[in-house]
């Protein structure tokens, strides 16, 4: 297969040249989002006093050209010159068809408890955070408009199997007190520890001055959160996306469709004996159609000095692979469709405000689910559709200093118990029945979406995580950020993170609830809760065993070095602590030391 795998690059390598002889410069390449360009662009735009520019990312290089020449340059002083000209270097076009490179990354993990910080979404620099051992990188540029990326890593798989008591599990995370990302010390079974679910990043890019349309997959992120976004984060491995954006002076529009398995695919996720059941394969027929559909709409006003932007999305379902073409209309308000089995409808707000020169003021709000004032229920006048909100405030603040800028965010979040929950909008008993709360094993028109993972060459695992904030719902969450950027040289910095959490996860089940707690649905709770009253689709002892919000502190430092222009060097140390794990007061507190160094090599 490595060899068919070779083959087939060295063919597409040759026959670029042949089809494309020649390419004019274009911008049309979009800018990951890992690349620093977006936090030396927010050092700008804060630095200045202008609103942050548009959150609505990835961008492409066109759109980020467009964004610096909107920064007044006379108010920067000679310390920021240097994040002007790596911003230039950046987003500058290359004169070429095509570009092969093969960066090589050598980490190496390092932690104390190896008992119970074992999975990947245990630790902090996890999954989407570690660099493959090699990354095999194509960009085309076939003519002025049109953008070509594809990358290939050799890398471990995020999982390696599961088990019937815990679900996906994987034998590269913890279950060593030491290990590394060097893939030819791990492999067996010839070979099926590799992954061969990528590229993770793979697209076509094209577009014009001011817009410009992408197909593929990437990352996608909405919003100013450091912790997360209310209606898209970019924890996400991949989206496999249709994206279009265009953009003016003082506003930007984009429409979004990502697409995710069916949960009929993988439900129920537990068997009659309360097991996990992943027993599934790249043989089964996939059916069923999981698509986001979003569109934002950004404003500048006040002279650059306020950002506002509105979000409306819904997640719509059809196990029949029907899809009514009449949603796809871009300016459609798509919460009046009113199609309760099929979508399942959100809207946010955010802002930001350059307070002054150097501090910006940020905030996001989502509402999910609420009652509609006079919405009744036959026969149970107490009972209503339980709130679904999300509420973040945060302040950002940098100063350049020494060819370099000194930064710092603090954030406060708070989550719903039901916000992204819902039912399958079905209502057993006619019209005239009351609406029915989430069964045991059914699974909803929510904001839980799947990934599908590939291991042991040929079983699957559908991987469920949040669309939008990664915590979820029943969370109150305090973040700090700080440290100093040597631009293009050094950086240094620390993270302090704590978390309530109660005992509501992705797997509750969606229930009507009681206003005044006398009826027989769920009495209406607030976050965080200590009790877990609903039945739990993959924890069937989560009412029994759940009795108290979780605590978790995370205390980090990380740096990198760049040695020189192709070697960096970079390391990350993470503390965890957390009290009540699992929701369980009968558990003792649990901590971690982790720690990540790593070197990359751009060949």
């Amino acid at each position: 297969m490595r060899n068919r795998l070779t083959m087939t690059l060295a063919i597409c390598v040759i026959s670029l040249g042949v089809v494309f002889p020649s390419a004019d410069l274009n911008y049309q390449k979009i800018i990951p989002l890992d690349s620093p360009l977006y936090d030396y662009m927010d050092y700008l735009y804060i630095d200045v006093g202008m609103a942050l520019p548009s959150t609505a990312r990835p961008w492409s290089a066109a759109e980020a050209f467009f964004l610096l020449e909107r920064v007044d340059k006379s108010k920067l002083n000679t310390d920021s010159q240097l994040v002007l000209q790596a911003i230039e270097d950046e987003i500058e076009p290359v004169d070429q068809v095509f570009d092969l490179s093969f960066p090589v990354s050598l980490e190496t993990y390092v932690h104390t408890d190896t008992e119970h910080f074992d999975d990947p979404d245990e630790w902090i620099r996890g999954y989407e955070q570690r660099r493959p051992m090699v990354d095999i990188v194509l960009e085309t540029w076939p003519g002025e408009a049109v953008y070509g990326y594809s990358s290939y890593q050799i890398t471990f798989p995020k999982f390696t199997g599961f088990s019937g008591d815990s679900g996906a599990v994987s034998g590269f995370y913890g279950s060593e007190w030491i290990s590394s990302n060097i893939i030819f010390l791990y492999m067996k079974n010839g070979g099926a520890d590799v992954d061969f679910g990528v590229p993770y990043r793979a697209y076509g890019s094209f577009g014009g001055l001011n817009w410009n349309m992408q197909i593929g997959r990437d990352k996608v992120s909405w919003g100013a959160g450091e912790t997360g976004n209310f209606i898209i984060s970019d924890h996400l491995t991949y989206h496999n996306q249709g994206r279009f954006t265009a953009y003016a002076k003082n506003f930007k529009y984009t429409l979004l469709t990502s697409f995710f398995p069916h949960p009929a695919l993988y439900y129920p996720i537990i068997d009659d004996v309360g097991d996990f059941d992943y027993a599934r394969t790249h043989n089964d027929l996939v059916t069923g159609l999981k698509m986001f559909l979003g569109h934002r709409l950004e404003w500048r006003l006040f002279d650059d000095r306020l950002g506002f932007a509105i979000t409306e999305a819904i997640m719509y379902q059809s196990l029949e692979n029907y899809l009514d073409l009449s949603v796809l209309n871009p300016a459609m308000v798509f919460h009046n469709l009113y199609i309760r089995q099929n979508a399942n409808s959100i809207i946010s707000l955010d802002l930001d405000y350059a307070w002054k020169r150097g501090l910006n003021l940020y905030g996001q709000i989502v509402l999910d689910e609420f009652a509609l004032p006079g919405e009744e229920f036959p026969g149970k006048d107490d009972n209503a559709i339980p709130n679904g909100f999300g509420y973040m405030l945060g302040v950002k603040a940098n100063k350049p200093l020494r060819e370099g800028y000194l930064f710092g965010s603090f954030e406060w979040v708070m989550t719903d118990p039901f916000l992204y929950l819902r039912d399958d909008g079905v209502t057993k008993g006619g019209q005239t029945a009351e609406y029915n709360s989430q069964e045991l094993g059914e699974y909803g028109v929510n904001w839980v979406v799947a990934i599908r993972r590939l291991y042991q060459n040929s079983k699957i695992i559908y991987e469920e995580e949040f669309l939008g904030y990664p915590h979820g719902g029943d969370a109150i969450v305090l973040n700090a950020n700080f440290g100093y950027r040597a631009i293009g040289k050094w950086s240094l910095g620390g993270n302090v993170f704590f978390m309530w959490h109660g005992t509501y996860d992705k797997w509750t089940l969606w229930s009507l609830v009681d206003t005044d707690d006398t009826g027989d649905n769920i009495p209406n709770v607030s976050t965080p809760t200590d009790d877990h009253l609903p039945d739990n689709n993959g924890d069937p002892t989560a009412r029994d065993t759940r009795d108290a919000v979780s605590h978790s502190l995370v205390c980090s430092a990380y740096g990198e070095y760049q040695l020189s222009g192709n070697l960096d060097l970079y390391g990350q140390m993470d503390f965890i602590w957390i009290q009540n794990p699992g929701n369980r007061s009968d558990m003792a507190p649990i901590t971690d030391v982790q720690l990540t160094l790593g070197m990359t090599w751009k060949l």
